[in-house]
């Protein structure tokens, strides 16, 4: 409990909150939103609620060291240094955030020169700290850190990252996808001792394809109510069909929870032992996927950063129904309202991409047929090399991935002609 104290601490505010209705990604909370979040939190006896209080004391005492700077941070306001904090404690958003401020840096040229908050040891992935810290400036030592901390929270010298948030109305995330990709990753050196590994221990016949695995489940994250969460059984049809094709498929899931038969038949990553470098390989198995499956959760947005094929399950939330790279395909889960079920111009009208407003509204998941056509419209698509050209006419532009290069399982639609009027 100490060291999460302590954590939470050094950790700064979230550049990026959740609102406390709608569930829609905002800009960082200011006091009212803090003490209507406490209130709620502790009316329903939630654990985090001393966490909620910790930070409003900590909003004002950051508040209070902004006016003993001001004079420093309006020097840096004129500059084009600009302090930024992500969600480095969270796998998803540490590289989606981390990837996108390099494109928009690039994009930017010289104009801006982006400081990024990570102290040592704090970051949720070692892996991805590294890629990080390979493309931009980071403040890592914790005193220099917590010196600093007032500029990373002043709008005058911060840089607002909520546009670098996928879910984000005002994204663009989308358009900077469309950009030369300048985020560096592995070096070629660890690139050739990592495929070398790689194929040494998993893939001695090179001409094999691996195709991964990992998926948003209730009991890791301790969220069981969460729309995003899938029944790993529904699955097996999918990854049946792919062992008998001759894929090597690695689970990034827990053994217990397939059946024998996948059991013997797939890899498990906690069955693979790398020794000093198993993140590095776990991460660099992800990167050399043929495609990966997977949900609207972080190691998505990591796949979607090397531009693995993503095929997207059970999608939910909608915001970025249109995915970001030519060959990624989503299958979104349906929502019925008194047992009709919408079409996705009615979920967008009806403002409910990311939460329902009453319990009428009924969340139905992907079927296991739904999964396996799912993954034949992949393979379909990566033995043909097609590119999506018809985007257009699913989506319109009330949200921002309707730039997006990838497309809805043409399966789904199919089968859920209502889906797209």
């Amino acid at each position: 409990m100490l060291k999460k104290i302590l954590n939470s601490i050094i950790k700064p505010l979230n550049p990026i909150d959740v609102d406390i209705r709608t569930k829609e990604p905002v800009g960082p909370f200011g006091y009212v939103s803090r003490v209507k979040l406490i209130s709620i939190s502790f009316i329903k006896l939630e654990k985090v609620s001393f966490f909620y209080l910790l930070n409003l004391f900590k909003h004002i005492f950051i508040d209070l060291a902004k006016i003993l700077y001001a004079p420093l941070i309006l020097i840096v306001s004129f500059t084009n240094l600009r302090f930024v904090r992500i969600n480095y404690w969270q796998f998803g958003t540490f590289i989606q955030h981390s990837y996108f401020l390099k494109l928009k840096q690039n994009l930017e040229g010289k104009s801006k020169k982006f400081i990024l908050y990570l102290p040592r040891g704090q970051a949720s992935n070692v892996t991805i700290s590294l890629f990080v810290k390979r493309n931009l400036i980071v403040v890592e030592n914790l005193i220099l850190c917590l010196i600093l901390f007032p500029f990373f929270h002043s709008k005058y010298s911060s840089e607002d990252i909520l546009n670098l948030d996928e879910h984000s109305r005002n994204s663009i995330t989308y358009k900077l996808n469309k950009k030369k990709n300048t985020f560096k990753f592995f070096n070629k050196n660890e690139e050739k001792r990592y495929n070398k590994i790689l194929f040494e221990k998993i893939n001695k016949n090179r001409k094999r394809k691996i195709i991964t695995i990992n998926l948003r489940l209730g009991d890791f994250y301790s969220d069981f109510k969460s729309h995003r969460n899938v029944e790993v059984k529904t699955y097996f049809k999918c990854l049946n069909y792919l062992v008998e094709k001759n894929y090597i498929i690695i689970s990034f899931l827990p053994k217990k929870i397939f059946s024998n038969y996948l059991r013997k038949k797939i890899l498990f990553i906690e069955d693979l032992n790398f020794g000093s470098i198993q993140n590095q390989m776990e991460i660099f198995i992800l990167k050399s996927s043929y495609f990966f499956i997977t949900t609207n959760f972080g190691p998505k947005n990591l796949c979607q950063a090397f531009k693995v094929p993503c095929l997207i399950t059970n999608l939910f939330p909608f915001g970025n129904i249109i995915p970001y790279n030519n060959n990624d395909i989503t299958i979104p889960k349906i929502i019925s309202k008194k047992n009709k079920k919408l079409t996705l111009n009615e979920i967008l009208n009806k403002n409910i991409l990311f939460s329902f407003p009453n319990s009428s509204y009924k969340v139905l998941n992907n079927t296991s047929n739904d999964i396996l056509n799912g993954c034949f419209d992949m393979l379909k698509n990566l033995k043909n090399k097609k590119k999506v050209k018809a985007r257009e006419k699913i989506i319109n532009k009330k949200i921002p991935c309707y730039e997006g290069k990838g497309t809805i399982s043409k399966s789904f639609i199919k089968k859920n002609n209502f889906f797209i009027n």
